[in-house]
């Protein structure tokens, strides 16, 4: 996923990583974070990645994405 990230690279881009997800260990997804915020930080685009992590398993959380999305979405 890191790679795909690199590729966004610049553009607005919302990454969700949960902590206790059976698909996607978080340690993995905290190395892939690191990878994409260097591929935006030289495009000197960093207000365009936001990571979050929620507590639970694998669900959409609402709470954490909706008010970045918002505030995301109003970044020129």
């Amino acid at each position: 996923m890191p790679d795909f990230a690199k590729l966004i690279a610049a553009r607005k881009l919302i990454i969700i990583g949960r902590k206790h997800d059976p698909i996607a260990d978080i340690e993995g997804v905290r190395t892939g974070v690191e990878i994409a915020r260097k591929a935006y930080q030289s495009k000197k685009s960093e207000a365009n990645l936001v990571y979050l992590e929620g507590e639970k398993g694998h669900p959409f959380y609402p709470q954490l994405a909706w008010p970045a999305i918002n505030k995301i979405s109003t970044i020129d």
